[in-house]
């Protein structure tokens, strides 16, 4: 609430602990007398923390405002790579690339080219991207080998 003008309470009130408001004061109200009167603490101003009986005109209701948490500022763009913009291996098609993740993941580049068939994909695609973002080329390193027996 706020203080819309000032109040100078009578010098034997003994309700004001404060004696006055100021008008722009920010006030809570703490009960909203039946007789007119409000009983008021202020939060800003020379009397903040005091409190008192004024009449109800002199107060003006705001409604709560709760401060919102501010979005988090977007992300930064990714990274230009510029040495797949030079490589003359073209990037990998969007629809193709979780047949190369696969591949990353290091499974069997058989189990990756069943999948793609039986997804009307044609294997070969495997082929035309020389890295394929992870070990797509039929040419990539050996699979380690197996642990020692126990």
């Amino acid at each position: 609430a706020i203080a819309l003008y000032a109040f100078q309470a009578a010098a034997d009130d003994q309700d004001w602990q404060l004696g006055r408001m100021d008008e722009g004061d920010r006030l809570t109200v703490i009960k909203k007398g039946d007789d007119g009167w409000w009983l008021v603490q202020v939060l800003s101003g020379v009397s903040t923390g005091k409190q008192g009986e004024v009449p109800e005109g002199y107060v003006q209701i705001q409604p709560r405002v709760i401060p919102r948490k501010s979005k988090p500022p977007p992300p930064p763009p990714p990274p230009s790579d510029t040495t797949s913009a030079s490589s003359s291996t073209p990037e990998v098609p969007v629809q193709y690339q979780k047949y190369f993740k696969m591949l990353s993941m290091h499974l069997p580049r058989g189990a990756v080219e069943m999948k793609m068939q039986a997804e009307g994909v044609d294997p070969s695609v495997l082929d035309m991207y020389s890295d394929g973002g992870g070990g797509a080329s039929s040419a990539s390193s050996p699979p380690p080998p197996p642990p020692p027996p126990p």
